[in-house]
């Protein structure tokens, strides 16, 4: 898939081991479930060592401690379209593909259609729906992640 925004592309599962603490089980499954983004690693990780972390990050601390809780992920990748193949693109010149994805659902663009799924219902993400009814959402969930890259809060790479 590369840079397709799947979920076994944009889930990448996250060990730590902190040695003499002891969590409950109940402290693992609200660490496992949380919504956190590659960008919130080096704040959450700053945050725990030193108890802060430098502003210039573009993510949030959600792990390790931080109380930060994200509603939603963005993720995006870039394809290179070529004679024959579809590969990377790192100067983001050509074909981008992207999501928004919550807990329960996604909404993709994927070489430029559109898809919606129902994570609860469909977790392999194999039967795409009419993203209507979270149109309102979407919207908001955008208008927000825009926000914050025109506050440079998050930079578009």
């Amino acid at each position: 898939h590369k840079s397709k925004p799947y979920d076994e592309i944009i889930r990448v599962p996250l060990i730590i081991y902190k040695k003499d603490e002891n969590f409950s089980q109940t402290e693992k499954s609200e660490e496992a479930e949380k919504l956190v983004s590659l960008i919130d690693l080096a704040p959450s990780i700053s945050q725990y060592l030193f108890g802060y972390y430098p502003q210039i990050f573009m993510g949030k601390p959600t792990i390790l401690g931080g109380n930060f809780k994200r509603e939603y992920i963005i993720s995006e990748g870039y394809q290179k379209k070529d004679d024959k193949h579809l590969r990377h693109d790192p100067t983001k010149q050509d074909i981008r593909n992207w999501c928004i994805r919550t807990k329960t659902w996604k909404y993709m663009e994927l070489n430029g259609e559109r898809m919606f799924f129902d994570l609860e219902k469909d977790p392999k993400e194999n039967e795409p729906l009419s993203p209507d009814e979270y149109a309102d959402c979407i919207g908001e969930y955008l208008k927000e992640w825009q926000r914050e890259i025109i506050k440079g809060k998050l930079r578009m790479m």
